[in-house]
């Protein structure tokens, strides 16, 4: 445990959180089931994660043992996961806070058909663009991925029939080999009408689709930035360690 006082005292000497704050930081992480090693490679990433979305190191702790978990990824990834949300919520209608919670809902079956955080934090940051924010973008993503996954015979007679529009086969709509952004593309270029969607997608999720097709252009924009994103949460935090928030807590 020498090297997490050591970590703490390091970080407490050139960071705005104080060398205490760090080790609940450590200790936050260590109750979320981190190992010694995975604490001393995840506690930087998670400081800055608490800095740049304004929360505070419980929060933040807790939220990136959660996406890490949800996605099946090492504590050697934070600093990337960090970088994904802090990017997506300073260029969407969202906080880290929202996308975290919307996370809770989407991530584990995002994951499962292979999508990254990258790819389903800009979805979530495009529904946020268009009002649908939080746990509903959450519920929203996970429902629209469930109905492209599975669609009913209906439903995929319907997806054949736009994918004709297009001069494509319905393979274009399939979540696990086409991205969203190409997919809700498909569904714009096809002028899709509301009984399309509504056909495809439930009751629940026909505005959550809709909003991903009248904003493909922002979830292509977020899936841009967000493949180019490295150091984002660490620039993030260093302008919010500037400005008087950051002063008036060092």
């Amino acid at each position: 445990f020498q090297s997490l006082a050591s970590q703490a005292r390091d970080l407490g000497a050139t960071t705005r959180f104080t060398a205490t704050q760090t080790a609940e930081a450590q200790l936050f992480l260590a109750r979320a089931g981190f190992e010694v090693n995975e604490i001393l490679e995840a506690t930087p990433a998670t400081l800055n994660l608490a800095a740049a979305g304004v929360l505070d190191l419980g929060e933040a702790a807790d939220i990136a043992s959660n996406v890490l978990q949800q996605f099946s990824l090492n504590a050697s990834e934070l600093g990337d996961v960090t970088d994904d949300l802090v990017s997506a919520a300073n260029n969407s209608n969202t906080t880290v806070r929202q996308l975290a919670d919307a996370l809770n809902y989407a991530g584990p079956f995002a994951a499962s058909l292979g999508l990254r955080v990258e790819d389903a934090a800009a979805a979530v940051g495009a529904l946020g663009n268009a009002g649908i924010k939080s746990s509903l973008a959450g519920t929203n993503l996970r429902g629209i991925l469930i109905s492209l996954l599975k669609p009913s015979k209906q439903a995929a007679e319907t997806l054949d029939k736009l994918a004709a529009r297009t001069g494509d086969t319905g393979e274009i709509f399939d979540v696990t080999s086409n991205s969203l952004a190409d997919i809700f593309q498909a569904f714009k270029d096809a002028s899709a009408s509301a009984e399309d969607f509504a056909t495809v997608f439930n009751r629940r999720n026909v505005s959550g689709a809709q909003a991903l097709t009248a904003q493909v252009g922002s979830l292509e924009e977020l899936q841009s930035i967000l493949a180019d994103n490295a150091g984002e949460a660490q620039r993030t935090a260093d302008i919010v360690d500037d400005s008087l928030r950051g002063a008036f807590k060092r």
